[in-house]
């Protein structure tokens, strides 16, 4: 069961409403900013109950429409072009409340640019009722971007890093979704609505009813990308090919912490099979732990890799057992930041990332950035 948060204007404190009777647009849920306490220039005082886990979206000129049904809430998608607020700029942060065995509550949030980006803020904590700074466990009292960054050039920043993409075609620059006036005349944006992760992008241009006949035609990540030996990253072979053959001369070592009760293990990566059936294989000596677990390369897909989502992982032993999960999640992780190999056959994406997460506190201030 989900509820929605509900500020106090005058206090900026936070109270639950059921999602059974309440939803997204009703003006005592989605406020405006400049409703809330001012805490300075362009910032505002937002105060959250003590949650599990909680979800703040923020918007620019319209509120976000979140479906609502048996009292559970459905997030805006940003890979469906019939979402009604595909076309509003919004961007969330997200927290999870954890209880220590002494008693005492710890918070972490982080700004969510993973799956895309769109706004730019800086996320505060503050003590409650006091106001001033509150270092969290990392000691940070501040997170996001500086105040100061406009969306406008943030954009040109990725949009930049993007383009040099040495792929041909190139991919990475897809995922910045652009906005027309008339996508029919125009063939100049009038700006970007985000910059979508790579495995949306590929969600987005496969499944999502896209303009037909416009004057710049819209181009989405290629699904094939780790397959296609003419446009993935590696010049004349596939990324699948060259990772294969770069780990039947040597290994990589992942430990992985599936949590209470499976054990902690280390398993160490390397390459079988044939270049008709290539394989990575994960083996560990650890007692209890799942070993050997194989990954056909033939069967992983690009949003595979890109998701870490272990339901979309072909694995032997099959299933979604605690160790494939975690394998699929680092295998993910490392491929994701480009530090998968073969290094020398291809390049790091680290530049495209945008790494903003950190812990807050309980009490958060939002501060927008300069005007665009």
């Amino acid at each position: 069961m989900n509820s929605f948060l509900q500020p106090n204007l005058s206090t900026g404190i936070c109270s639950l409403v059921s999602a059974n009777t309440n939803n997204s647009a009703d003006p005592s849920i989605s406020v405006r900013l400049s409703q809330l306490p001012s805490a300075g220039t362009n910032a505002y005082f937002l105060y959250f109950p003590l949650l599990n886990s909680q979800r703040c979206y923020l918007s620019i000129g319209s509120p976000l429409y979140m479906k609502t049904s048996g009292g559970n809430i459905d997030d805006p998608s940003q890979s469906s072009v019939q979402d009604p607020n595909y076309y509003v700029l919004y961007q969330n942060f997200e927290s999870t409340l954890t209880v220590t065995d002494s008693g005492t509550y710890e918070l972490y949030a982080n700004v969510t640019n993973v799956d895309f980006f769109s706004l730019p803020f800086t996320l505060g904590s503050y003590s409650y009722p006091s106001g001033t700074l509150y270092p969290t466990l990392d000691n940070l009292t501040q997170v996001g971007f500086p105040p100061t960054l406009g969306r406008t050039s943030i954009l040109s920043s990725i949009a930049t890093g993007l383009a040099t993409d040495p792929s041909s075609p190139q991919q990475w620059p897809r995922c910045v979704i652009p906005f027309y006036t008339n996508p029919y005349a125009v063939s100049s944006p009038l700006t970007d609505l985000r910059v979508l992760a790579a495995k949306l992008d590929i969600n987005l241009g496969t499944t999502s009813v896209q303009f037909v006949g416009g004057a710049n035609t819209q181009l989405f990540f290629d699904p094939t990308y780790i397959q296609n030996s003419s446009k993935g990253p590696v010049a004349m072979q596939s990324y699948v090919t060259a990772l294969w053959n770069y780990y039947m001369m040597n290994t990589l070592q992942i430990t992985v912490y599936p949590g209470d009760p499976p054990p902690t293990a280390t398993y160490t990566m390397s390459s079988i099979g044939s270049m008709m059936n290539p394989i990575l294989r994960f083996t560990t000596s650890t007692m209890g732990a799942t070993s050997p677990i194989d990954l056909p390369l033939q069967y992983l897909t690009t949003e595979a890799l890109l998701s870490g989502d272990v339901g979309l992982w072909v694995f032997t032993p099959s299933g979604t057992g605690p160790y494939q999960t975690e394998i699929s999640k680092a295998i993910s992780a490392l491929f994701t930041a480009g530090l998968l190999p073969p290094p020398l056959l291809w390049y790091s994406r680290s530049k495209f990332a945008i790494p903003i997460s950190a812990p807050i506190s309980t009490h958060t201030l939002i501060t927008l950035p300069a005007s665009a």
